[in-house]
């Protein structure tokens, strides 16, 4: 017999069993016992939902052990990160609560069943002769105890399938994650996975609960508040159990430099599935808002110096802190960030930049070359906070092709002669140039972009670039000098492409 016949054999036998015990009461007795069963159902769950939202108060008293504990244990600064952040605590109190309402319920089912049973008990015990003359006056007493009996066990049955209906919501994704770990010994592994608790969660009894209601009393029940934004548990378990698959497929991928497509791939999937997770974004944005402060000001956060990501990304990097810093305790912002982050990463991943991320003159070679800074500065712009990256990526590329233009191996009498001729077709187009005409700008980059790209194809040096990244950089160009007063000069030209004038070429 398979799990689905016993259980609707369970069921059968406790109906039978209730509606049995019915009949032999009589009439009014059952419909006094089904009254009192209904109102433990309905404050079993209506305290459980009002108790839900306030356990954060345990906080305040146990505070003083945790701190005494964190502070005599040498970890003082994770007790004033935890005190200092109001959200942590309540995400951490609400995620608890939506973990143990539906256990919390039932429990308190149960004891009020044996508050009112002992009260039930007393009440027909001393009105014994009064119901039972009431009892010969009624009409249809069998059907009538019958529909009595049916209607408290299916009251009971909704209190006691409410755990099961609501831990079946986030099941799948835990039994999966529980397998690909090993956490399942192989001979159980039969019987506990994904199919199995796909076929629970079809029987007919969750069916018909989340039909009656259920599904939104599991909704009241297991909702956490996330700085203002609602999501649910099984929501937040299916989002944070998809993380493992990401960080197993990383972890197995060895050393950075054997990463490619693959692990790019996962570093956006592992990203999303941080962000569509508004318990992790929120603590994601308490520790960032924290990390941000510290490092932005010089100092280590948890014993961390601020993370350094080479000569070329190290300024990028530094304004990348302060967007976070901005943005962290925004739930939205920080979520999109989070997402903007793994594309940005994975191209890196994709391009081999992040494996070369030490290798300067490599890292010029690939950043000139590829489309890498193009498609990072199309991720950038779809985030409002980040999209001031982007002057930064195409500076970034600039000082690439400048790290190209001054290899040793290029003639001095070329390198000069890029950097003369685009000074001049510079000059001349800031000088024609109406910033207020949309097409006069456009008309100009082209220009520009035009010499630029005529320039690198005549000097002595491998520079590849499209139209498409050119215009960025003739964009940035115009832009840094459409202030100056009188002529841009080679050299002010030199220090936007992050050059220093090579020994022997004259001014």
């Amino acid at each position: 017999m398979n799990g689905g016949l016993i259980g609707a054999a369970a069921v059968l036998l406790l109906l039978t069993i209730s509606v049995a015990w019915a009949l032999i009461r009589g009439v009014t007795k059952a419909r006094i016992r089904f009254v009192c069963v209904l109102l433990c159902a309905v404050a079993a769950f209506g305290i459980t939902i009002a108790a839900r939202g306030k356990l954060d108060t345990a906080y305040a008293q146990y505070a003083p052990q945790l701190r005494d504990y964190l502070v005599n244990n040498g970890m003082e600064e994770l007790w004033n990160f935890i005190d200092g952040s109001e959200n942590v605590r309540t995400t951490v109190a609400e995620s608890g609560g939506a973990v143990l309402a539906p256990i919390v319920a039932v429990v308190l089912f149960v004891l009020l069943q044996l508050v009112t049973w002992v009260i039930y008990f007393l009440v027909t015990l001393l009105l014994g002769g009064s119901i039972r003359s009431r009892e010969e006056r009624r009409h249809f007493r069998l059907l009538r105890a019958l529909f009595y009996g049916a209607a408290q066990f299916a009251v009971i049955l909704f209190v006691f399938v409410t755990p099961v209906f609501s831990y079946l919501q986030f099941a799948p994704a835990v039994v999966r994650v529980a397998n690909d770990a090993n956490l399942i010994p192989a001979q159980a592994q039969a019987t506990v996975n994904e199919e199995s608790i796909e076929k629970t969660s079809n029987h007919p009894v969750i069916k018909l609960y989340a039909k009656v209601g259920g599904g939104k009393l599991d909704k009241a029940l297991t909702k956490i508040e996330v700085q203002g934004e609602t999501t649910y548990l099984a929501v937040e378990i299916t989002n944070i159990s998809s993380l493992t698959g990401d960080v197993v497929t990383l972890k197995n991928a060895g050393n950075v430099d054997k990463w490619s497509d693959r692990e790019a791939e996962a570093i956006k999937s592992l990203a999303k599935s941080l962000g569509n997770s508004k318990i992790i974004a929120s603590m994601i944005g308490d520790v960032l808002g924290n990390a941000t402060d510290k490092w932005l000001a010089g100092e280590d956060f948890f014993g961390l110096k601020k993370p350094s990501v080479g000569e070329y990304l190290d300024p990028t990097f530094d304004l990348l802190l302060r967007d976070l810093n901005k943005d962290s305790q925004s739930l939205t912002a920080i979520s999109g960030d989070l997402e903007t982050i793994g594309d940005l990463l994975a191209i890196l991943v994709r391009d081999g930049v992040l494996a070369k991320i030490n290798d300067t003159d490599s890292l010029a070679d690939m950043l000139t070359k590829g489309t890498t800074v193009r498609e990072m500065i199309r991720v950038l712009e779809q985030n409002e906070t980040m999209s001031n990256l982007v002057s930064e990526f195409t500076r970034l590329g600039m000082k690439a092709v400048g790290n190209m233009l001054q290899l040793p191996e290029v003639d001095l009498s070329d390198y000069e002669e890029f950097f003369d001729e685009v000074t001049v077709t510079l000059n001349e187009v800031l000088e024609n140039i109406d910033f207020s005409d949309e097409e006069s700008v456009d008309a100009a980059i082209g220009d520009l972009t035009e010499k630029v790209q005529a320039e690198l194809d005549k000097a002595n040096v491998n520079v590849q670039l499209s139209d498409e990244i050119i215009d960025l950089y003739s964009d940035l160009i115009i832009d840094q000098f459409k202030d100056k007063e009188g002529a841009v000069t080679i050299d002010d030209l030199k220090e936007l492409f992050g050059i220093e004038i090579p020994t022997g070429v004259e001014e």
